[in-house]
């Protein structure tokens, strides 16, 4: 059994039944019971070998810990004004100023591996089984659970009493998750309660009582989601009820997406359809039809993804997207995927890198199969799997056998050969054509994605993908209607034929269908370019980018010190009542904005130094992130990781990840000699003290000498092209602002 360390169990009380025969079943002597050193394992011998295919029931008590973080079971608080009393209206003299009210909760987060640090189990998601609980709560207080409530016992305290919940149906032990909290439930309105009598399951809204008006239209919002979701999945959502919580102050990076009931950050639920579907999707794909391995994982969040965009834009136009969607996805796969050393071996990164770039698989799949025979093959493949669990082949395995019913692929093709080409590689192509105008026809070539400068990347002659072929020509303008011409099946070079003239332009891979870059030749960029100038062609070839903000970041980053503190107080004392979207945009200008130096190194003496309890760890994670954007930020972090070691490496003691992502961002962005020798002299001078990111600081030395090799080699030839481009187009005594 898994069984956490800090989690205590009375070995002299357990005991092993037998289920079935006389006196309700027959007891298994016991030969002892250990905990396995450093492994989350109790481990129970027995005398004699057990019955393959018998019954057996673990009888065990056992006590634990309630945390602080949210892992397990943990408790929070949060405060709010004292509600107003039928004698003393508000906003009267003798009512004065009230204290807030302190308010608590406790609540759970098991995915993807902590219920066992509330109790003994089999703590992988393919052990799916149902749950019988009984939990105690204060009068004062409700508990909300996966299933509804069956009834209610009396303690004889007078102040707890037993809730008594209706048996789960099979499911991994990730998906178990309880809340005891006083929150309310956001009152529906009169048309949502009728139409609620006939929608299965029934949705409640819970937040804390000043909160409600910010999320009086949820519950419309999650029944249109999840009527759009049952009908693209074609089958209803097995639940009585659906409980969606706004929680304050639950500082989880993700929502806790229980069965039968998701908990939100409330900022998550203030406005869009994406965060709302995306957490209805693991309903279906997660919690009812499970991923047997947590290497399947990355299929089931991709589809997550997938669909969540999917219905948003359906629902609304994907508002909340500002036309960045998938965008900011693909562009941060072709930059990651383009380095020397993708996600430099952090795994977390590497997982999220994975999923986006699944994702955006199963997006190509939906144009090139065709929306209709991409919705039937996922129907197909949660077909019969309902309460079991399924392998990432699986899905693949359902979309061929849709794409060969409907003729959208060929017979000999699967698309396992598709996916794999694409989800086994830490890379990706990109692919040039070039045209040859008098004969009409164009040589695509593929070749391995790299940016900057190449690479001496270990077999990437070898390295080939399956890519469709997508051409939209400026004779037949028309993006609404495209349709593959041709797969590139694994080889290096495919011809297209039938092509426009020599005076039309043709675009490859047009909105982004695949996840790779296309280059052209000259002319026909020439031609597009040309075509691009005027005003009303412009509107015809879809354009994804939006304008920076233009107004906050030039105050931090030229604005005076006490400008740059003020937004910092903001942060630090951010109100309760606002929405926290707000706070990260603040948070990410606060850092990536300012040039100056003592900006960076005040922001991080409060947040590292300091370890203010105003930020979480996805806050310091955010900040260096946001300092790797630019040469004075991880300048600055650089010069603060090195005159702050000792601090830092006690404060990072157990926060490994922190830890590896200070040193990426602080190491991994030199160019120059006098940056690697910063590097360098760092790495001697704390050599074997690094701990986990030893590989990342030597991966950072490999890197920037390489880059300061490319630069010795080529920064001479670009600076003599650009003095010549500029005088001989006028401008030699023209000076530049970046």
């Amino acid at each position: 059994l898994h069984a956490h360390h800090d989690l205590t169990v009375d070995e002299l009380e357990l005991e092993v039944v037998r289920i079935g025969g006389a006196e309700g079943g027959t007891k298994v002597p016991i030969r002892r019971v250990d905990r396995v050193p450093k492994k989350p394992l109790l481990v129970i011998y027995f005398h004699d070998a057990l019955t393959a295919g018998a019954a057996y029931e673990v009888r065990l008590r056992f006590v634990g810990n309630i945390w602080e973080n949210v892992e397990g079971i943990f408790e929070g608080k949060y405060k709010q004004q004292q509600s107003t009393g039928p004698s003393e209206p508000a906003g009267t003299e003798s009512e004065g100023v009230t204290e807030p009210e302190e308010h608590s909760f406790i609540g759970t987060y098991f995915r993807p591996h902590h219920a066992r640090r509330v109790f003994p189990c089999f703590d992988e998601p393919s052990y799916k089984v149902p749950f019988n609980v009984s939990i105690v709560r204060p009068r004062t207080h409700h508990v909300l659970f996966n299933t509804a409530l069956e009834r209610t016992v009396e303690t004889g305290d007078g102040k707890h009493v037993i809730d008594v919940f209706k048996q789960t149906a099979p499911m991994s032990t990730f998906t178990f998750g309880f809340l005891v909290s006083d929150l309310q439930q956001v009152t529906p309105s009169l048309s949502d309660e009728k139409e609620d009598e006939r929608l299965k399951p029934t949705i409640r809204v819970w937040a804390r009582r000043d909160f409600q008006k910010n999320v009086a239209d949820v519950q419309q919002r999650v029944k249109l989601a999840l009527r759009k979701l049952q009908e693209y999945w074609g089958v209803p959502l097995p639940l009585e009820k659906l409980d969606v919580v706004a929680l304050p102050g639950f500082s989880y990076v993700k929502p806790a997406d229980n069965w039968g009931l998701i908990v939100f950050k409330e900022s998550e639920l203030m406005r869009g359809y994406y965060n709302l579907a995306q957490e209805l999707v693991y309903q279906w794909l997660g919690s009812w039809i499970t991923p047997h391995w947590w290497s399947d994982a990355h299929v089931n969040k991709a589809i997550a993804g997938f669909l969540s965009a999917d219905t948003a834009i359906k629902i609304d136009g994907g508002d909340e997207f500002e036309g960045k969607y998938p965008m900011t996805i693909l562009y941060s796969i072709y930059y990651e995927f383009s380095k020397r050393y993708p996600h430099s071996r952090i795994t977390a990164m590497k997982q999220e890198t994975t999923c986006s770039k699944t994702e955006l698989v199963l997006r190509m799949l939906n144009y090139t199969l065709g929306e209709a025979t991409f919705r039937r093959g996922l129907q197909r493949f949660i077909q019969h799997r309902e309460y079991k669990t399924f392998y990432g082949e699986d899905v693949w395995e359902a979309l061929t056998k849709q794409a060969h019913l409907d003729q959208r692929l060929c017979e000999s093709v699967t698309v396992n050969d598709v996916v794999n080409s694409w989800i086994t590689k830490d890379r990706i192509p990109m692919v040039r054509v070039v045209r040859s105008y008098a004969n009409r026809t164009a040589t695509v070539t593929q070749r391995l994605y790299l940016r900057e400068r190449p690479h001496d990347v270990p077999e990437q002659d070898k390295m080939l993908w399956w890519i469709p072929l997508v051409v939209v020509r400026q004779d037949r303008l028309n993006f609404g209607n495209v349709s593959t011409i041709r797969w590139m099946k694994q080889v290096r070079e495919v011809t297209l034929d039938e092509l426009p003239g020599p005076d039309e332009f043709i675009i490859v891979n047009p909105e982004e269908i695949g996840p790779f870059p296309v280059n052209y030749d000259e002319r026909n960029w020439n031609l597009l370019a040309t075509f691009l100038q005027k005003e009303e062609s412009r509107t015809m070839i879809p354009v994804y980018t939006r304008v920076a903000n233009q107004f906050i970041c030039p105050v931090f980053k030229w604005g005076t010190r006490e400008e740059w503190e003020f937004g910092l107080q903001r942060v630090i004392n951010f109100p309760e009542s606002r929405v926290k979207s707000e706070r990260t945009y603040l948070l990410k200008t606060l850092a990536g904005c300012p040039s100056q130096p003592f900006k960076i190194d005040r922001l991080l003496n409060i947040m590292v130094l300091e370890d203010n309890g105003n930020f979480t760890d996805n806050d310091i994670s955010l900040i260096f992130k946001m300092l790797s954007g630019g040469s004075s930020g991880y300048s600055t972090l650089f010069n603060f990781l090195k005159n702050n070691w000792d601090a830092i490496k006690l404060r990072f003691k157990d926060r490994e990840s922190l830890w590896d992502n200070m040193i990426n961002s602080a190491t991994g962005l030199f160019t120059t000699q006098e940056g690697y020798d910063m590097v360098s002299q760092l790495y001697v001078q704390h050599q074997g003290e690094f701990g986990t990111a030893e590989h990342i600081i030597e991966k950072s030395l490999k890197n920037i000498k390489e880059e300061t090799k490319w630069s010795d080699e080529n920064l001479p030839v670009i600076e003599q092209w650009l003095d010549h481009f500029l005088a001989s187009n006028g401008v030699a005594d023209q000076k530049f602002l970046g």
